[in-house]
């Protein structure tokens, strides 16, 4: 700092054991450790999704989808039946 002219000096604030440039108009340094531990999570959500998928490779993906949607129908009818018992 003492090669600097004073004009300099001004544009720098102490900080702990060392100096940083402190002029208008420059972003403030952000804490972006909860960004990194939430892009971690999801980074690791992303892996078991895909080991996940791997392992089920194997199964007819459009007997599954048939399947559900048997599900869900048949779901849905006991529901629709369910309340309509309710109401009388």
């Amino acid at each position: 700092m003492d090669s600097l002219e004073e004009g300099q000096k001004r544009l720098y604030v102490k900080q702990d054991d060392h100096y940083v440039l402190n002029a208008e108009g420059l972003p403030v340094a952000e804490d972006i450790q909860g960004l990194k531990v939430k892009h971690t999570e999801l980074v690791e959500k992303e892996n078991a999704l895909k080991d996940q998928l791997q392992r089920y490779s194997g199964i007819d993906l459009q007997y599954y989808a048939a399947v559900t949607r048997q599900f869900d129908n048949e779901v849905g009818s006991a529901l629709i039946d369910l309340a309509g018992r309710q109401e009388d």
